[in-house]
C-alpha cells in the first residue's frame, strides 16, 4: 500500500493533477487551481504578443470571461519535460488534447529587454524569449475551476421529482 501511495505522489509531481472537461474543452490543474483553454484555437491561431494578451482578455469561452495570458511560471509548469514532440501531458480523460509542438506566449516581459517576452517551446518544454512582434501560439488561463452542469443527474432528478 505504501508503494502505491509513493507511485501516486510521484505521478502527481511529474504530471500535476489534471482533470479534462471534454464538454467545455478545458483542463483544470488542481495543484495550481488554474483552468486552461484546450479547444482547437490553441493549436491553429498564432498571434503577436500584444494581440495574444488582447485575445485572452476578450475571450468568452466555456461560459466565463475572465481569461488571461498566463505568466511564464504558469505556462512553464504545464510543460512535461520528460517527453517531447509535444512536451505536454496528453490524455483523453485527464490531460490536454489540443497541443502543438511549437512556441506558446507567456505574458511575462524579459526584464532586461522589454521588447521581448518569455515563451515555452512545447516540443521539448524549454523556455526562450523572443521579440513581441513575432507570432506564436496562445493558450489562455483563468484562476479557479469551472463548474459545469452535471447533465447525468438530470434524469435521476426528474425521476425523483416525478
Amino acid at each position: 500500500m505504501r508503494a502505491i501511495l509513493l507511485i501516486l505522489i510521484a505521478v502527481n509531481l511529474l504530471f500535476g493533477a489534471y482533470t479534462r472537461n471534454a464538454t467545455l474543452d478545458t483542463v483544470y490543474d488542481d495543484e495550481t487551481n488554474l483552468t486552461w483553454q484546450d479547444d482547437g484555437n490553441v493549436s491553429i491561431n498564432p498571434k503577436k504578443w500584444s494581440d495574444a494578451i488582447d485575445y485572452c482578455e476578450a475571450l468568452d469561452f466555456a461560459g466565463v470571461q475572465d481569461w488571461r495570458l498566463p505568466n511564464f511560471n504558469e505556462l512553464y509548469m504545464i510543460a512535461d519535460r520528460s517527453t517531447y514532440g509535444p512536451a505536454m501531458h496528453m490524455d483523453a480523460t485527464s490531460g490536454f488534447q489540443n497541443v502543438t509542438s511549437s512556441y506558446c506566449w507567456s505574458s511575462t516581459t524579459v526584464a532586461s529587454v522589454s521588447y521581448n517576452a518569455w515563451r515555452v517551446y512545447f516540443y521539448n518544454g524549454n523556455d526562450y524569449w523572443y521579440g513581441k512582434t513575432n507570432s506564436f501560439y496562445v493558450r489562455c488561463v483563468r484562476s479557479g475551476q469551472i463548474a459545469p452542469l452535471n447533465t447525468s443527474l438530470v434524469p435521476t432528478l426528474m425521476y425523483l421529482l416525478d
